[in-house]
């Protein structure tokens, strides 16, 4: 890994490029000799100015220099760092310029042009310089100088928004660049002041940080003094909880004082400590005599009045007069002095302090070291101290805290709220909030920047809070300044824990040791400790495997991205070698990572092969792993060359199953293209079986997403035929031939229906399987519904229950639905065995994942609730809505949508909403009428005539008789004796709401015939019981 780390990486920079202006010119007019001289003092001045801000200088070029900031070593803030050094190098240059002036008549003038973005960076080469960068941001730094006036520094637009929080720049100017079309935006960079606080940023409300807010606080109102540390990794908001306790302690009249660990100052001796005492005295804006007399102000007498001291601490805050003599202390002794000045000078200052010291993980050696000293003290006073740091400080404050405040990701729900907030609801943004949320996962500062990234990009476009979208947004890009966070965090890691951490990157977000060492031989467990100790990485098994996962998934990204592709790959194919291995004997398991290994190989074919193993293993466990084990093999065939043998057959394969797969997740987006495509590819390559499979899974989606079963109907003829001539295995003719019954039984064409039954069980013999349990079970259900043999169905619906138990959750819910939905016609009645049972079917259909089944879980388990205890009636109304809101996301099951809204018109008049029930199930009904999708439709029709009478107005029973009289025409056309029981117990209503005894007595005794045909043993969930008009 060393190895091809030299050989390069994939670096956020901002480079820097300096140029002497006029150097012909100087070249003319100096001896060669003098020109040397000039520019080698020059150049060194200015690399000392990079090396000091953590840059690298990359190359001199004659009259200029490269420099680097951010490679070989990530820096965060490498654009301010880069920002301030230009301002330096131009100081440096101004001196140097005084001299060459005086002394040779010769004017020296420098122009500076900074660009950030992404580069790769590495040995080019050999030799002791051959490491530098290349890509397009080199070239333009380089254009940026060339545009840059004299003396002055010249920044991309880039580079000006990632150092905007710390520099002054001026307005926008749009220059003319080499290469460009069109004119560049770039801005001037006047000054920088890491001082100022960063603006800019889109804070909103704090979200879920209450707990901590409050602990903040109770410390506080303990009123004595304390060290209080808050952890958490960057972007948790740690800077956004301190903001508000500082706030809160200001109103508490307290003094806040502020100080702000930096990155490019991790180095210069108590810059921390000088930093905390300037804002402690409030010396920022004021000069050097206004200060030290403010100083002197602030300061007991017993320490004003020691010139030794006082003038140890002026050095320190810079304001020293400037031929005072040096003070005679060690570093110990001017340590502890400081201390003790530091301790009085709280004791003398009028009001209670909070001292804030934030990102502590960047402080210098020495404010550590005597910070910790005064920590130690602060109990004595009545003061605060409150540091934050991330999970790699390692210094000596932390062991001292009498309050600890950990940040945690936020949870989904409040990393959504942040989202939305920021994002707005604009209709053009449907899903673009859940996608930021899952992407910054629960990383606040990570949501801010990814918006900010999309706005940036015009995917967003508006203000905050109500943007709108400008185009599809499907993934999530790294915003460069999380990169920059990120890659910093990992290039301070020692060179062994980076090459663990990018090893595991390779493997995914959650990996084994045993992967690892495919990769990395000799690593063991004690060597991720340091991954762990940084919060980078958990360990989240320890037996009888080592297990581990990135504790963001931004880390695995930056870790992985950073990588080039050729070292990725080699590793992705190491690592599916070693997978394969140590699965000899039983790979179905892992075929799927298998094959997302070759796949990122570049190894199609094989990676193809892998991911169709793993949808075969994965159908009948996890149907949406399934699925996409089938789209990754439909994607990796398309790619293959068109020479690749038999490249249609592999097209359409996958093709086929995710058609025949459909109806179980919903309405897939790609759903027709993928069905056309199909049909094309298998008419091409002659695959009948294939376009057998589509035309079969078409079928089910048209009956059960679309509720459009007539039209399923029309295919089952070709299916049939197709059936009959194609050879295929037993297994596949019984899920084909329960298709074309299924389609079949939702037109109504009960006969049929039970023809097709008859030929399913012969073919089938002893084969249990998902088709023979929801044959048996729409069998018995036909049997039931049009009262032929009651007793027959009720066996039929029996072993259809016992052979779904047997296999997979979806199955089992969707059999459990069937019977739960014989409940809900009245034909069955609800027991506490039949509730529990459909408790059990959902349970494991949401550890399944099928929605369908899902679906059919929740409305079976809903009804049961509703019907056995009006008292839970709130949670049958809480499953009903969850399975309206997946049908609605999904599009599938849409042939429970009519009993779903009837159970909650039920409910919601209930509870007396007569409007709003009526409103539930009207335009439910309507859909079921025009789509001829009648299963259910006396169901629903009833329900709606119960809450028009219940209701009563004129137009209301006009409606409902209207009703009553289409459902009795569909009853004659469909011979469905269950509809004839909904037609007469619709004429019951209406009788009772008329008053009409003698019309009430004829429905009351021909459905009383009809109930005792079908045995039925259950009753309509109603209003209110219905009896004879003038029966007390």
């Amino acid at each position: 890994m060393s190895h091809t780390e030299a050989a390069g990486e994939h670096k956020q920079v901002t480079v820097l490029f300096c140029d002497v202006v006029g150097s012909m010119q100087l070249a003319a007019r100096l001896d060669p000799e003098e020109l040397r001289y000039l520019m080698h003092n020059l150049f060194n001045r200015s690399a000392a100015v990079v090396q000091r801000y953590g840059g690298t200088v990359d190359k001199f070029t004659g009259d200029g220099l490269m420099a680097l900031f951010g490679a070989p070593i990530a820096l965060e803030d490498h654009a301010t760092r880069a920002c301030i050094a230009a301002l330096q190098i131009q100081t440096v240059a101004k001196e140097l310029a005084a001299e060459v002036r005086e002394r040779d008549g010769v004017d020296l003038r420098l122009r500076i042009g900074l660009n950030s973005g992404a580069v790769v960076a590495g040995e080019i080469g050999s030799g002791p310089e051959s490491y530098t960068a290349i890509g397009q941001a080199v070239g333009m730094a380089q254009r940026m100088e060339s545009a840059a006036p004299a003396d002055g520094v010249l920044c991309s637009e880039s580079t000006a928004v990632l150092a905007q929080g710390a520099a002054q720049l001026g307005p926008v100017q749009h220059v003319a660049i080499k290469g460009e079309t069109e004119l560049v935006p770039a801005r001037q960079l006047l000054s920088v002041s890491t001082e100022r606080p960063i603006v800019g940023r889109d804070e909103g409300p704090m979200v879920g940080r209450a707990g901590q807010l409050a602990q903040l606080m109770g410390a506080f109102e303990a009123e004595k003094g304390c060290l209080v540390e808050i952890m958490g990794a960057p972007g948790l908001g740690k800077s956004r909880l301190i903001g508000e306790f500082a706030a809160f302690a200001g109103e508490q009249g307290a003094d806040v004082v502020i100080g702000r660990c930096d990155a490019h100052t991790a180095d210069v001796p108590l810059w921390a400590l000088a930093r905390m005492l300037r804002a402690m005295f409030g010396i920022a804006r004021l000069d050097d005599d206004a200060a030290r007399a403010q100083v002197l102000h602030r300061l007991p007498a017993s320490i004003a009045d020691d010139a030794a001291g006082v003038g140890i601490l002026f050095e320190l805050l810079g304001i020293a007069v400037g031929d005072s003599p040096a003070v005679g202390l060690n570093l110990d002794a001017r340590r502890r002095w400081l201390v003790e000045t530091m301790l009085k000078a709280v004791e003398f200052r009028p009001l209670r302090t909070l001292f804030i010291l934030e990102d502590l993980h960047w402080i210098d050696a020495a404010s550590d070291a005597t910070l910790t000293d005064f920590a130690s003290t602060i109990s004595a006073t009545e003061s605060m101290l409150v540091v934050s740091y991330r999970p790699e400080y390692r210094g000596t404050i932390r062991d001292l805290a009498e309050v600890a405040v950990t940040l945690e990701p936020l949870d989904e729900a409040m990393t959504l709220e942040i989202a939305r907030g920021l994002i707005g609801s604009d209709v053009s943004l449907a899903g673009v909030a859940e996608l930021v949320s899952a992407a910054a996962s629960g990383n606040p500062f990570f949501v801010e920047e990814i918006v900010r990234d999309l706005v940036g990009r015009n995917v967003l476009t508006g203000s905050r809070g109500s943007y709108r979208g400008e185009g599809h947004v499907d993934e999530i890009a790294v915003p460069a300044t999380i990169q920059a966070v990120l890659a910093s965090r990992i290039d301070r890691l020692s060179t062994e824990g980076k090459a663990i951490l990018n090893a595991a990157a390779v493997i995914g977000s959650r990996f084994e040791l045993r992967w690892l060492n495919a990769l990395l031989p000799h690593v063991d467990q004690g060597q991720l400790a340091e991954l762990v100790s940084v919060e980078l990485i958990d360990q989240i098994e320890f037996v009888p495997d080592a297990r581990y996962a990135f504790r963001h998934p931004l880390v695995r990204t930056v870790a992985y991205e950073s990588q080039l592709t050729d070292v990725r790959t080699h590793a992705h194919r190491r690592v599916a070698e070693a997978i394969e291995a140590a699965n000899e004997t039983n790979p179905d398991e892992v075929a799927a990572l298998i094959g997302a290994h070759l796949e990122a190989a570049g190894d199609l074919e094989r990676a193809y092969g892998w991911h169709m193993r793993a949808a075969e293993w994965l159908q009948s466990r996890d149907i949406i792993a399934a699925r996409s084990s089938w789209t990754h093999a439909r994607d990796l065939a398309d790619q293959m060359p068109a020479d690749v043998d038999l490249r249609q057959m592999l097209q359409t394969a996958p093709r086929a199953m995710l058609a025949w797969t459909e109806w179980m997740l919903g309405c897939d987006p790609e759903s027709e293209s993928n069905y056309r495509e199909l049909r094309e590819l298998a008419a091409q390559s002659g695959d009948t079986r294939s376009q057998m499979i589509g035309i079969a899974g078409r079928m089910t989606a048209l009956c059960t997403n679309y509720g459009r079963p007539m039209e399923a109907v029309n295919l089952a003829a070709d299916l049939l035929e197709m059936i009959d001539t194609v050879p295929t295995d037993v297994t596949a003719k019984v899920d084909l031939l329960f298709t074309v019954m299924w389609a079949q039984f939702m037109a109504c064409d009960y006969p049929a229906t039970q023809q097709t039954a008859t030929r399913l069980r012969t073919v089938a013999g002893d084969l249990v399987s998902s088709a023979t349990a929801r044959a048996y079970a729409v069998a018995g259900l036909t049997h039931l519904v049009t009262g032929d043999d009651p007793d027959q169905g009720r066996r039929d619906l029996q072993v259809g229950l016992q052979q779904a138990r047997t296999l997979d959750p979806a199955t089992y819910a969707m059999v459990m639905a069937f019977n739960c939905g014989l409940v809900a016609v009245g034909v069955e009645s609800a027991t506490s065995s039949t509730l529990h049972a459909a408790e059990e079917a959902l349970l494991e259909a949401e550890q399944f994942g099928d929605n369908f089944g899902i679906i059919c879980g929740l409305w079976a388990y809903a009804l049961m609730v509703l019907r056995l205890d009006p008292s839970a009636s709130g949670l049958a109304v809480r499953l009903l809505e969850r399975a309206r809101a997946v049908i609605a996301k999904h599009r599938t099951a849409v042939i429970t949508a009519g009993p779903i809204e009837a159970d909650l018109a039920i409910a919601t008049a209930r509870n007396g909403d007569l409007d709003g029930a009526i409103e539930l199930i009207r335009d439910e009904i309507g859909r079921q009428f025009e789509n001829a999708n009648f299963t259910f439709v006396g169901l629903t029709a009833s329900t709606l005539v119960q809450v028009l009478a219940a209701r009563g107005r004129e137009e209301d029973i006009d409606e409902a008789t209207m009703l009553t009289a289409g459902l009795r025409a569909v009853a004659q056309q469909t011979e469905l004796l269950a509809l004839d029981n909904c037609v007469l117990l619709n004429e019951l209503i209406l009788a009772d709401a008329a008053g009409d005894a003698d019309a009430f007595r004829t429905a009351f005794t021909a459905r009383k015939a009809v109930l005792e045909k079908l045995n039925a043993q259950g009753e309509f969930m109603l209003l209110r019981p219905l009896e004879p008009p003038g029966t007390e």
